[in-house]
């Protein structure tokens, strides 16, 4: 059984690729896409790459969901930290996307 159901969303095909290939390893159901569905529900975490929902002026533009949001940002535009539940810094190292995922959804480690 899955430990829960997982959008990732991420326009690089080889980055979404290795976060699947990661979080279904952790044991999670995961969902990859390109770019952003609309509307985004059913999901117990969405886990973004700052590049797909990014406006010209790094704020997220329209990213709408109820799940917790774990963004994978370079560079984190003030004003998005407080429309997050986690932010992952890129380059990511070892398992911190699957821990911030974890906090994310409030699951003990």
């Amino acid at each position: 059984m899955a430990v829960g159901r997982l959008l990732v969303i991420a326009p690089d095909h080889d980055l979404r690729r290795s976060l699947a290939f990661v979080l279904e390893a952790e044991g999670y159901e995961v969902d990859a896409v390109g770019a952003l569905l609309r509307p985004i529900s059913g999901y117990d975490a969405v886990v973004v790459d700052q590049k797909a929902i990014a406006g010209a002026d790094g704020r997220t533009s329209n990213l709408v969901t109820s799940a917790p949001v774990v963004l994978l940002a370079a560079r984190l535009h003030p004003d998005m930290a407080g429309a997050v539940a986690e932010v992952v810094e890129l380059p990511a190292i070892g398992n911190a996307v699957s821990l911030a995922v974890r906090r994310a959804m409030q699951v003990p480690a």
